[in-house]
């Protein structure tokens, strides 16, 4: 992976071993007991950066929980004031796991470039979240003369598409909202009806051009989905779930994995959570 062990400083987050090794059970005591030793460790080492092998010191530096789903995130501790980044245990490889074997050092090359400045930079992102009609249209005429490459993803609520994104580069996207929420629980339409009609055509033309559309699970979600609502999504098509699944079978397939190892993005699918908790469960 790059990283040099005499450039290295390792340390536990608890450094004496608890009852009968019952680490999950004793955890809170222990964390608390150990973090003055964690911060005059730092304090005195300063490095560009941490990285947590396993959900304990995941817990302890970040306060937050769910390797699985944190693992090759670039975080920045408030409570230690440090950039960190998450990564699989080695021992959790090492029994049974070994699939997600290259999927680490892929996390642990990240990290070697990471440790190069103490610095957290910012992905950059230009997102438009609440577009005019205009906006829509420009960038559907835009990006269908420029044959481009465009990123579909969409959400249901109640059996209705609540919001279509189109992304067209690494930091750039538009979000078409078809509601917005006007207090907790209660919702209204964004466009009026003749502004519906505008953006439906805009889109229409998008889905029948030339531009390649790619899709997560687009072809047994995405697209049904958009074919009930009137557009017809003609190829090109590229679907990143069938073809995760066809070159790396043996690894989870969720957007949020295979953006994980593929992207610079960190784990974002805890956003709009009353928690930073991620679940470790997602396939």
């Amino acid at each position: 992976a790059g990283i040099a062990r005499s450039r290295c400083v390792v340390d536990n987050v608890v450094r004496c071993r608890p009852p009968s090794n019952g680490l999950s059970k004793h955890c809170p005591a222990a964390y608390e007991s150990c973090r003055e030793g964690t911060r005059m460790l730092l304090a005195q080492v300063r490095p560009n950066l941490v990285i947590t092998f396993g959900n304990e010191p995941l817990q302890v530096i970040c306060d937050i929980s769910g390797v699985l789903s944190w693992r090759g995130s670039v975080l920045w501790s408030e409570r230690y004031q440090c950039k960190v980044l998450a990564c699989l245990h080695p021992s959790f490889i090492s029994r049974g796991n070994w699939k997600l074997h290259r999927t680490t050092l892929g996390d642990l090359k990240r990290a070697a470039r990471e440790a190069q400045f103490p610095e957290l930079h910012a992905h950059v992102e230009c997102f438009v979240l609440w577009p005019s009609v205009n906006q829509i249209e420009n960038l559907c005429d835009r990006l269908i003369a420029d044959n481009a490459t465009v990123s579909i993803d969409i959400e249901i609520d109640q059996g209705a598409i609540v919001y279509l994104a189109l992304a067209w580069s690494a930091h750039d996207a538009l979000s078409v909202p078809f509601v917005k929420l006007t207090a907790p629980d209660v919702s209204e339409m964004y466009f009026t009806n003749n502004e519906l009609t505008q953006v439906w055509s805009a889109l229409d033309r998008l889905f029948r051009s030339s531009c390649v559309k790619v899709f997560h699970n687009g072809t047994d979600f995405d697209i049904p989905w958009l074919e009930q609502f009137g557009w017809q999504v003609v190829p090109p098509i590229h679907d990143t779930l069938h073809i995760h699944h066809i070159l790396q079978s043996e690894l989870p397939h969720s957007l949020a994995f295979v953006a994980s190892t593929f992207t610079e993005l960190s784990y974002w699918k805890y956003l709009g959570r009353s928690t930073a908790v991620a679940e470790d469960n997602e396939k």
